[in-house]
């Protein structure tokens, strides 16, 4: 198999460097699909039977031994490693970060048993539609980001098509290589029904006259 070749050197033979405001996860996908590689079989070469990555918000618990093992086999230096998670908001969003738990300003994804029953990962289609390279951002796990800074469109949190919570390191499974048409393997793509997510409907953010929260929470119509 091509993406076994060098796996184990210093430098991987695949050495992709974070996109703008990637997430750790996004990184982490590309690195395996860019070998050639389904993400789990990537993830068990790498790291083996010992670390479990998607069973956790790894984007928020930002483990050390997948952090620096993703910064040193692609010569990335290890604070841009970091900065491709959630810690990157310490002392920023909220003061004290906590492991497990709520987390003010921190969209849930709800991980259990490597399923993600929340909608805590957004996205802006228009963003995933132009990118050069799809991957998704650290801004999109906030709860205070809802529109698209870029577009000015609303951000979605599932599937248009069939609901899902969007799980896009689940894309590949049941995947053959070289599938394409609806089964190319892309980030874009909802893991359940396989619908393109980067074609969702764009839809404008609705406008609150303003003053009209303080009337409403005063009593007045």
């Amino acid at each position: 198999m091509e993406g076994l070749r060098g796996i184990t050197a210093p430098l991987w033979p695949i050495r992709y460097k974070p996109l703008p405001d990637e997430l750790l996860s996004s990184w982490l996908v590309r690195m395996a699909h860019g070998h050639g590689l389904k993400v789990q079989t990537f993830c068990n070469l790498i790291f083996g039977n010992r670390h479990q990555v998607w069973n956790r918000d790894v984007d928020r618990l930002a483990p050390p031994w997948l952090v620096e093992t993703l910064a040193r086999h692609t010569g990335t230096p290890a604070d841009v490693a970091y900065g491709t998670t959630l810690k990157a908001f310490d002392g920023i969003l909220f003061r004290t970060p906590r492991p497990s738990g709520h987390l003010n300003w921190v969209q849930s994804l709800k991980i259990y048993h490597r399923v993600r029953e929340g909608f805590g990962q957004q996205f802006c289609p228009a963003c995933l539609a132009q990118d050069e390279t799809p991957h998704f951002r650290k801004a999109w796990r906030l709860s205070i980001s809802t529109v698209c800074a870029r577009h000015g469109r609303m951000l979605h949190d599932r599937c248009h098509h069939c609901g899902a919570a969007v799980s896009f390191f689940r894309m590949d499974i049941g995947i053959a290589a070289g599938d394409s048409g609806d089964n190319a393997v892309s980030v874009t793509r909802c893991h359940l029904c396989r619908v393109d997510l980067a074609a969702a409907p764009a839809a404008a953010p609705q406008v609150i006259e303003p003053f009209a929260f303080a009337r409403v929470m005063a009593g007045e119509s």
